[in-house]
């Protein structure tokens, strides 16, 4: 996963996977590799300050 941080600091993380990329500031990039081990539906969150809470969450669908 590639993240780029556009217009403020953010960061990625997966908990189920142990997925994190650290906090990326505004116009820098960062990337995580992992493989995905379980199937299922995972959230991914950004976890500065209140964004998951805003609503910068998605979803992370892995089929077998």
């Amino acid at each position: 996963i590639v993240m780029t941080s556009d217009d403020m600091m953010h960061d990625f993380i997966i908990d189920e996977l142990n997925v994190k990329i650290p906090i990326t500031q505004s116009g820098n990039t960062n990337t995580v590799e992992f493989t995905a081990d379980k199937v299922g539906t995972f959230e991914y969150y950004c976890s500065v300050g209140q964004h998951r809470k805003n609503g910068q969450i998605g979803k992370l669908i892995v089929e077998e």
